[in-house]
This record gives C-alpha cells, structure tokens and sequence, in this order.
C-alpha cells in the first residue's frame, strides 16, 4: 500500500496521458457550447441544456457523464455568456468541472459572422480508492482514502456564421494545467497533466424546396495533443423543425442513431444510441444519451418564433431564385425572337429586291402573252403555248409573289 497511489497514477499513465480527458458526447449537434466556448447565444435566444450518457450498458463501472449548460445573449446579441458544469465517473476516477464563458459577435459583413469564445474552467479530479476489488479482505482498510486535487484551466474558441453554414475550432485545456498527487508515507509524488484538445466541425442546412423538410450534415474532427485526429460525421433530418432523426458515425466508436422533437417551439428533447464496435458488443450493449432542453426566445409572444421567420424568408428566397431564372429564360428566349424578326426582316428585303428587279421582265412575259392572246383570236391556226423556260420563270415568280405576300401580312 506504500506506493499504491503512486502506482495506480503510473499505470493508466497519468504522467502523460495520450487519451480523451474531456466528454464526448453524441449530441453535440443540439449545443454546441459543449465543445465550443465561442458558440454560446448563437441562435440568439436563452437557452438550458441538459445531456446524460451512459457509456457501455452491461459493464462493470462504464463511463458516466453529464452536463448542464446555461447560454443567453446580451447587449442585441453582441455579447453572450454561458455557464458549463460537467461530471465524469471512471470507475474509481470523478472530474467536476465548473466554466464561466463570455463570447463577442464581430460581424464581418452583413451575412459573415465570427465570433470569439473564452472561458475560466475549475476542475477538479478525485480517486476513490474504495471502488478497487482487493482479493485480501484485510487489505481493504488500507484502501478507505479518498484523494483529491483542483486546478484552473481555459477553453477557447471561434465560430463562424454565414447564411446556412457553421463552423468552429476551438482548444479545450489550453493552459495545460497540472495536478499534483503526493503520498503521505514518504512524500512522494506523480503529477497528472492536462493536455490540449482541439475541436473542429463544420455544419450546413440543407432546405428541400417548398416542404418543411432540412437536411443537415455535421462533421467533427477531434485531436488530442500527442496523440493522432479521430473523425465523426452525422446527418439529420428535420420535419418543419420540430421532428428530427438522424444516422452518425464516429471513427473506432461505431454507428450512432439519433431522434428528437421540439415541443411547444420550447422544450427540447434529444436521445442518441451508440452501437459498440463489433468486437465489443459481447461485453455491453452499447451507449445511451438523452438530452433535454428549454429555449426562451427573443422576439415576444405575438411575433413569429424564429424558425417561423427563418422559414417564410428562405421560402421567400426560394420564390425570388425562382422568378430570375424565369425572367432569365424568357429573356433568352426574346432574344432568339428578336433575332429570328431580323433575319425574316432580311429576308422580305432579299425578296422585296428580286421583285423589283424581275417585275419589269415579269410585267413584259405578261404583256406578250396577253398579245398572242389577242393574235390568236385573229388567227385560229396560231400556236398559243408559251416556251417551257417561259414557264418555269413564270412559276418561279408566282411563287416569290406567295411568299412576299405571306411574309406582308
């Protein structure tokens, strides 16, 4: 028992930890301050979350986490300020965590948003010696001690608006924070460090034209600071934003199943299912998280909610996008008319020319045929027809008569 505390610190490597210190969660999709101090108040109302996750249901002491999470705007959404508590249970290993965060809008333009996060972070991490299983009953005594430490640490964070589209990056244990353990019996000590996280998603709503219906992929990088970069992406349906289920995987986790509706424009509720790796399955079955929440909006009671809004304008948009391509097509085809106008207009002069140019052989063919008409009547033995090339010529004019007439009127 002299080295014990020691040992156990040794063991699961808390010198230097190359392993997720910070929650995981699967919802991440419905709050974004879980991960991101910069995204707090970006849907610029109030709002309470709620998340609890049972990891590996059916194994012995599985990961337990929680967190509660309060976000509001302030001063016309420039300013927002959140509050994070977050509880994690290990087996014999607990992290409470406390973060006060402030983040402030920088528009670019009108559409281009950026926002920066930061937040002050108490942590503290105990080890309850009790929860280890000991084949001598004599030495449980031995294992009645608790032990426990505080540090302070940070989270910082930017995230980016434009129209649909969302992004973050934030660093999660940026100050590197330590935790210093020490036995009683000969004073020494092993120290547990806090290592860096770092955080990217990016997210985009996809609206389907003329029904309620969005589509909304999330992709998520995580890295751990010595370690190498896992990836997740999940897409979820929404049905007129209250109804929504969804499909995610998470690189060596596996597949994640997701639902959830929102009640009364106010009440959030969210539950995800993580399936276990195939290699695992026989040991648990798999992991549970709910999610609950309540949003106070900013626009009062006899407004519109924002979802309302943010559906008349996009369907607005829709209608606009439609007309221009309508007004494009019709201007395209008026050109094509113009162009057919001028070049019958051509072709009426072409015509008109080559009248004007035959009618004088034309009116002459005319005036001697009348003439041996009239011959033929003095003198019956006459021959009346006219030569084929005379014929043909008449023929052909006739024709350019038709067409020049048609093409008149």
């Amino acid at each position: 028992m002299r080295y014990l505390l020691i040992t156990i610190i040794s063991i699961l490597g808390f010198n230097r930890v190359i392993a997720q210190q910070t929650p995981i969660y699967s919802q991440n999709y419905l709050n974004f301050y879980l991960i991101n101090p910069a995204a707090i108040g970006s849907s610029n109302e109030t709002k309470f979350m709620l998340n609890h996750r049972q990891q590996w249901v059916g194994l012995q002491d599985a990961p337990r986490t929680s967190g509660i999470t309060f976000e509001t705007p302030i001063k016309e959404n420039k300013y927002a300020i959140g509050l994070k508590l977050n509880t994690d249970q290990v087996h014999l290993f607990n992290t409470t965590s406390g973060e006060s965060s402030l983040r402030y809008k920088l528009p670019i333009t009108e559409d281009h948003l950026l926002s920066f996060g930061l937040a002050g972070i108490f942590i503290q991490k105990k080890i309850d010696f009790s929860k280890i299983r000991v084949e001598d009953q004599s030495e449980a005594s031995l294992l009645d001690y608790n032990s426990s430490q505080m540090s302070f640490d940070a989270d910082f964070g930017l995230f980016y608006q434009w129209k649909k589209l969302k992004a973050g990056l934030s660093v999660n244990q940026l100050l590197n924070s330590g935790f210093k353990y020490e036995n009683d019996i000969d004073q020494k000590s092993a120290t547990y460090k806090n290592i860096r996280h770092f955080n990217l998603f990016v997210s985009y709503d996809f609206h389907i034209n003329k029904k309620p219906i969005d589509i909304t992929p999330t992709f998520f990088a995580r890295h751990v600071q010595g370690a190498g970069v896992s990836m997740e992406i999940n897409t979820v349906v929404k049905w007129k934003e209250k109804f929504w289920g969804g499909l995610g995987y998470r690189q060596n986790s596996g597949i994640i199943f997701l639902a959830g509706a929102q009640v009364l424009d106010r009440l959030i509720v969210g539950y995800s299912y993580d399936l276990s790796p195939r290699g695992m399955r026989t040991y648990n079955k798999g992991s549970h998280e709910i999610a609950m929440g309540y949003r106070i909006s900013s626009v009062t009671k006899s407004s519109k909610s924002n979802a309302q809004i943010s559906r008349a304008i996009r369907n607005q948009e829709e209608d606009i996008s439609d007309l221009k391509k309508e007004n494009e097509e019709l201007n395209k085809q008026l050109k094509e008319q113009k162009k057919e106008i001028q070049n019958q207009k051509k072709e009426v002069n072409t015509l008109k020319k080559t009248y004007e140019t035959e009618k004088p052989e034309m009116d002459k063919v005319i005036e001697n045929n009348q003439v041996n008409s009239s011959n033929s009547k003095d003198d019956p033995k006459r021959d009346l027809s006219l030569s084929e090339a005379d014929n043909t010529k008449i023929n052909e004019l006739e024709k350019q008569i038709e067409e020049l007439k048609k093409l008149i009127e």
